[in-house]
């Protein structure tokens, strides 16, 4: 359908109803009333009509808005917005709901600026925060291959009718892998290409409406900090193309399905919105402008002049204000329904996280209908990486942290056999897992494991006179290989594999060998190993969800399991060995602390959790007993931020921890 405007009074009519309650069944107007410090930059635009109304000059922010709305009705009807607005605010002694006090309380003659702006993302972010479509992503889950959009946050778009997710660059994602600095001629060649593959239909726009179709459009805009792209307007799907349960495909051509292709610079901004075009085609070249507009003036023109430096909470703020003005703006002016609209800022870490392997997600737009979006994301940029580090605890002191010549894309994994450490980790240029010893206090050059590939965190454990690894393959099943003290054999895949979360956990005792895995439901399975093979995995007691991989260590006698729980804790089980296999688990104390990847449990002299505290540190528990309180120790020099998970492996008398750092 075409951006057919509505008549001015109409447009002046839906702004006076909004400002007044009066719309206050429509969607907007119910999730204005919720808002007290976010939706600053609605009130912004409003008050920059009134100002231009009063002859007042703008400031650089109001310029920007301005143009905007003027890109789709005259200076006079915006004048007539701002009488509109002023108004509103006289009659209710400048408390308007869903507009913020920064802003009604603000005299016709004081400007709002940029400056002003920066100024009150924060106490806006936190109000968005709170929102069921608002979402910092969650680069743990994205490592271990889990969905973008999470069940409740799908929910919540449909209620608002947008959603906005957002990288944490800085701020709050604590640990975060900080890239070292590159040159402006390596930045520059590095690229992103986002393409639109295909869309399911899981409810449409007309549903319950009798002889009702839908006609589907997409449309985007996005820019990194150093390229724009075009504006994106797809093909229109109608018909039996667009019912419920359908997956229409986008063309080939890259014209009708690449939405951006350019520089990645510090990350990527996208908009985008899942239309339903009522009317035909249209004049389709004035609703492309208008977005066009919309995009270069307000969202991409000021992010990237400030956007870096942001907390995640920040940025979330930022696009959160941005898109619900766009929201309202486009109601005022248009006949057309849009579904849906999505922000997104993806800084390079996690640009990197979602182009690894097919690059292939999905990206859920529930509005009015329900359709999600097929995208594939490629690019140039390396997998975000960590040099590998470890030290040593003799049973009195930590000593210093030594740090290895080797990168790795994932967790190590540690295990002292027959004399030798040996660990695995994942080389970041090929994901073939690699394979080390310690020998005479020199580890020996990396090696190819089988020629085995992987993602995610390896696990090692000895048992039954071998050493035994277990990974997570390419194809998402997990793999088998033992060592022998004189060459690896198996690799092959273990039956029943699912698609996983993280890496696997694994522990042995004399009796057997426990392997923990984690779902794309975020349960924990476990299987038990024995000399005869594995056995059928089954869900673990207690129904725990995590998002990170599972520890286990053993005694002859016990088992012990420690996983990071969703709301960040740490939560532990044991089991004895003399019990049936795999029951019964009992639940054990913890370490209250808050966490920020899954802990590293092992026994040694006692029992002992490595944990990587809020602050990004790690740090250290140890009881003597299940009826010991637990102490905390800081570990090595106070100051270690790995990347994730440690591993730790007792050795010669000591107890090694390596990580990425």
């Amino acid at each position: 359908m075409s951006i057919e405007s509505l008549a001015a009074d109409e447009r002046r009519e839906r702004v006076r109803a909004l400002l007044s309650g009066e719309r206050a069944v429509s969607r907007e107007a119910r999730n204005m009333a919720r808002l007290k410090r976010a939706n600053v930059l609605l009130g912004a635009a409003l008050h920059a009509a009134d100002r231009l109304g009063a002859g007042e000059p703008a400031t650089d922010l109001e310029q920007m808005l301005l143009r905007v709305l003027r890109s789709a009705v005259s200076d006079e009807e915006i004048k007539g917005w701002g009488q509109v607005y002023r108004e509103a605010v006289t009659a209710r002694d400048g408390r308007l709901a869903g507009i913020p006090e920064v802003l009604t309380g603000r005299p016709v003659s004081q400007g709002y600026s940029l400056a002003d702006w920066a100024q009150d993302l924060r106490p806006a972010g936190e109000e968005w925060l709170a929102q069921s479509n608002t979402a910092l992503i969650d680069s743990q889950a994205l490592a271990g291959g889990g969905e973008f959009d999470s069940p409740e946050f799908i929910e919540g778009m449909r209620e608002w009718g947008f959603a906005v997710s957002a990288s944490d660059p800085v701020g709050w994602a604590t640990g975060r892998q900080q890239e070292p600095e590159r040159d402006d001629e390596r930045a520059a060649s590095e690229w992103v290409q986002v393409e639109f593959e295909n869309f399911h239909v899981h409810r449409e726009v007309g549903d319950g409406w009798p002889n009702s179709r839908d006609e589907i459009r997409w449309l985007s805009g996005g820019s990194s900090a150093t390229a724009t792209a075009r504006p994106f307007m797809s093909r229109e799907w109608g018909g039996e193309e667009a019912r419920r349960g359908k997956t229409p495909q986008f063309p080939p051509f890259y014209s009708q399905r690449e939405v951006f292709n350019g520089p990645a610079g510090t990350g990527l901004a996208l908009n985008i919105d899942c239309w339903e075009w009522d009317t035909g085609d249209g004049n389709n070249h004035s609703i492309e402008e208008a977005l066009r507009d919309f995009n270069r003036d307000v969202m991409l023109s000021t992010a990237w002049s400030v956007i870096m430096e942001l907390s995640g909470v920040g940025i979330l703020a930022f696009l959160s204000d941005i898109t619900f003005l766009a929201l309202n703006f486009l109601g005022w002016i248009a006949k057309n329904d849009l579904s849906c609209r999505r922000a997104f800022f993806l800084d390079r870490y996690d640009l990197a996280l979602l182009a690894r392997g097919d690059g292939r997600l999905n990206w859920h737009f529930n509005g009015d209908g329900h359709h999600e979006l097929r995208v594939k994301i490629t690019t140039s940029m390396p997998f975000p990486t960590g040099t590998l580090e470890y030290l040593v605890h003799n049973g009195l002191s930590w000593g210093t942290p030594v740090s290895l010549s080797w990168t790795s894309m994932s967790a190590p994994a540690l295990a002292s056999y027959a004399g030798t450490l040996h660990a695995l980790f994942v080389r970041p240029s090929d994901q073939r897992v690699l394979w080390t010893r310690l020998v005479s206090g020199t580890w020996t050059e990396p090696t190819p494991l089988l020629e085995r590939k992987s993602l995610l965190a390896p696990a090692l454990a000895v048992f039954d006179g071998k050493l035994h690894a277990v990974h997570a393959g390419l194809d998402g099943r997990l793999y088998h290989s033992r060592y022998d003290g004189t060459s690896w054999s198996g690799g092959t895949a273990m039956p029943h594999g699912k698609t996983h979360k993280a890496g696997p956990g694994l522990g042995a005792n004399a009796r057997q060998m426990v392997l923990a895995h984690v779902e794309a439901s975020e349960l924990s399975y476990d299987r038990l190993g024995t000399v005869a093979g594995w056995q059928n995995p089954y869900e673990f007691p207690f129904g725990w969800k995590t998002k990170n991989p599972v520890s286990l260590t053993a005694s002859d006698k016990q088992v012990y399991k420690a996983i990071r729980t969703l709301n960040n804790r740490v939560a532990m089980t044991t089991e004895m060995s003399n019990s049936p296999s795999g029951f019964p688990w009992a639940r054990t104390d913890a370490p209250t602390r808050e966490v920020t990847c899954g802990p590293t449990v092992v026994r040694w002299q006692a029992l002992w959790i490595l944990m990587r505290a809020k602050n990004g540190i790690l740090v250290a528990a140890r009881r003597n007993g299940d009826s010991w309180p637990w102490k905390e120790f800081t570990v090595g020099p106070g100051n270690i931020k790995p990347v994730d998970e440690v591993a730790a492996a007792i050795h010669l008398g000591g107890m090694y921890v390596m990580y990425r750092r």
